[in-house]
Formats: C-alpha cells, sequence, structure tokens
C-alpha cells in the first residue's frame, strides 16, 4: 500500500490529519466502524490532541481549502484524526493489518518531510463554480417547482448561503448576469 498516493494529505493546525474516511480506507474497513470505535471509548480520546473536531465555518474553510476530499455539503460535524488518534484506532480494531497500516503511516504520512501548503485557491475559479452551482440549483427549482428565474435564482443563493454558511450579498446582484454568462458557455 502506498498511502502517499492514495491518501489527500491534510493539514490542520500545524500537523498531518486524516479524515475518518481516510482513516477507515487506510485500515480497509468502515467509517462506521471508527465512528463506533470513538463513540466507545470518547473518554480515551482528547480533542486536540488525538482529534480535531471542525463544524460551522471551520469546516467550511476546509471544504473550500481541501476540494478533493469531497467532503459533502450536508456534513455537519467532521473529525480529524492526529497520528495519536490514528494509533488509538489502530490499537481498537487490533487486527495485524491495522498494526500494518499504522506503521506505514507513520513512516510515510504523518513522518513527512516538509510541510505542505494548503492548494491556492483561484478565487475567480471558485466564484465561477459557485456561480455555476447557484444556477443549477436554480435551473432545477424552475424546472421541479415551475418558478420565474427570478425566484428561483434567489431562491438558491439563499440556500447556497445557508448550507455552506457564506454572504453572496456582495455578489448577489451580479449573479444573475454572471449565471447568463456562464450558462452561455
Amino acid at each position: 500500500m502506498t498511502l502517499q498516493t492514495e491518501l489527500t494529505p491534510v493539514e490542520y493546525s500545524a500537523q498531518r490529519v486524516l479524515t475518518t474516511e481516510q482513516l477507515a480506507q487506510a485500515y480497509e474497513c468502515d467509517a462506521n466502524n471508527i465512528k463506533k470505535n470513538f463513540n466507545a471509548n470518547k473518554e480515551r480520546f482528547e480533542e486536540g490532541k488525538h482529534y480535531f473536531k471542525l463544524e460551522g465555518e471551520e469546516l467550511s474553510k476546509l471544504r473550500v481549502t481541501f476540494g478533493d476530499l469531497q467532503i459533502s455539503p450536508m456534513t455537519r460535524t467532521l473529525y480529524l484524526w492526529t497520528k495519536r488518534g490514528a494509533a488509538r484506532h489502530s490499537k481498537m480494531l487490533g487486527t495485524d493489518k491495522a498494526w500494518e497500516v499504522f506503521e506505514a503511516l507513520e513512516e510515510s504520512y504523518f513522518e513527512h518531510k516538509q510541510s505542505i501548503a494548503p492548494p491556492v485557491v483561484d478565487k475567480n475559479f471558485a466564484l465561477y463554480k459557485l456561480v455555476r452551482d447557484v444556477g443549477k440549483t436554480a435551473e432545477t427549482l424552475q424546472q421541479y417547482f415551475d418558478v420565474s428565474k427570478g425566484i428561483s435564482l434567489t431562491t438558491a443563493t439563499a440556500m447556497v448561503e445557508d448550507v455552506f454558511k457564506v454572504d453572496l450579498t456582495p455578489i448577489s446582484k451580479n449573479l444573475f448576469r454572471l449565471q447568463i454568462t456562464i450558462s452561455e458557455h
């Protein structure tokens, strides 16, 4: 298993971490197994030492910074596991495979030689994607609920603002014009 190429490197709070899904992928188990083990042994884990719990704005920032992780917009809480947290999960799983994988994680994932900077987010591309997604949502509202383009665009904008906890007011005046330009491409 070449963990360097299979796992998207994620850094948070100046250290390499893994999402629950990445940890489950590495240990070749179900993510629910990781969640159940954690819930059954919460007293053995310390936030900030074994894991980080992201919600709200912190989670939204991570979604944008590490877009390759494809974190669902429906996810309200995300756990990021540190090296020490991953080790505890390895102990709880107790399989030879889990110990083998943790050893590989220690050597190739957590002990990276250089810090990996978060990917640079092209704000124009992010804006393009945001407008495109608002536009698609507006089109769906028009198609299935038979509402006008103006109402569907306003509703779609409000939905995106609510889900991602962002304020689109600065671009909302230009959103309709931008959507027309984007839909022509």
